[in-house]
């Protein structure tokens, strides 16, 4: 497993590497909103979060804490190996240099990474947005500073994110080290002034406290085919998880209300419940 999550952590670097290696993309890595909100930091680090959990999962890799501090840190040196792929690719033309003939050098034969990095954190222009149009003023040291930090921090969350959207959205099998395969899916459309979303859930709660998870199942089952009034503004959508090896089904509910013709999640209502072999369990 060691080497699973190694391999990820050398396939992130390797991603920031070769982006900065691609000359189209060097002068647009670094935009940010009134200077310090990383909207390029928070992009890259939602792509690559996305990618290191597909290979995880693809892997059948449970995301324990230390594995999300792993890919963390790994998209935090990767968004650093964007900055030495520029270094490594970038040339710039020279004149009138006392020892050096007029021509065009790579940066990489002038100077180390660590003094193109010291150039990088000093004063910076400002232009307009994704750096079109004109110079509107220039940064000094200080600002250009924490404007780099911000990118790599607003990276390092972005992976966060969505590493914690995909642990609850892909329940684990512990005993089988297997992730959970989708065996079906139910969506349960009803009317808010007949019954209200907390009810609907009380009432799935009650119902597999009460009778177990089989009944609940053909509960669902049944509310799945009765309640599908297309004009409805409530709705509860249910996704039921199976271990390949050993069975135990995981039921995730997400309940979402009619706004402005779009569905907003109430998230204090979602839901899941487990059936593990002879100790079922709920969490909501």
């Amino acid at each position: 497993m060691a080497l699973i999550v190694a391999s990820v952590v050398i396939m992130t670097v390797m991603l920031g590497f070769g982006i900065g290696c691609i000359p189209v993309l060097n002068e647009h890595l670094h935009w940010n909103l009134w200077y310090v909100v990383p909207i390029s930091g928070f992009l890259f680090g939602l792509i690559v979060g996305f990618l290191q959990f597909r290979y995880l999962y693809l892997m059948n890799k449970h995301i324990s804490r230390i594995t999300l501090v792993i890919m963390a840190m790994g998209t935090l040196v990767s968004y650093i190996a964007i900055d030495y792929g520029i270094y490594t690719t970038s040339s710039i033309e020279l004149s009138g240099v006392q020892g050096l003939e007029d021509g065009r050098y790579r940066l990489r034969d002038l100077m180390t990474f660590w003094t193109y990095a010291k150039i990088n954190l000093g004063s910076s222009e400002v232009g307009g947005i994704f750096g079109l149009g004109p110079k509107i003023f220039e940064m000094g040291r200080v600002g250009t500073t924490v404007s780099r930090f911000a990118d790599i921090i607003g990276a390092t969350l972005g992976t966060v994110a969505v590493l914690f959207a995909n642990i609850g959205k892909y329940p684990y099998c512990v005993s089988c080290h297997k992730y959970k395969k989708r065996e079906d899916k139910y969506e349960i459309i009803f009317q808010q002034n007949e019954k209200t979303p907390e009810q609907m859930v009380q009432e799935i709660k009650d119902l597999y406290e009460k009778e177990g998870y089989n009944k609940l199942v053909s509960y669902i089952q049944d509310l799945d085919r009765a309640c599908s009034d297309k004009q409805g503004d409530g709705k509860i959508v249910i996704d039921q998880r199976m271990c390949p090896w050993c069975y135990e089904t995981t039921l995730l509910g997400m309940v979402y209300h009619l706004e402005r013709k779009t569905w907003v999640e109430v998230t204090k209502l979602k839901f899941s419940f487990t059936n593990k072999q002879g100790a079922p369990t709920i969490s909501v």
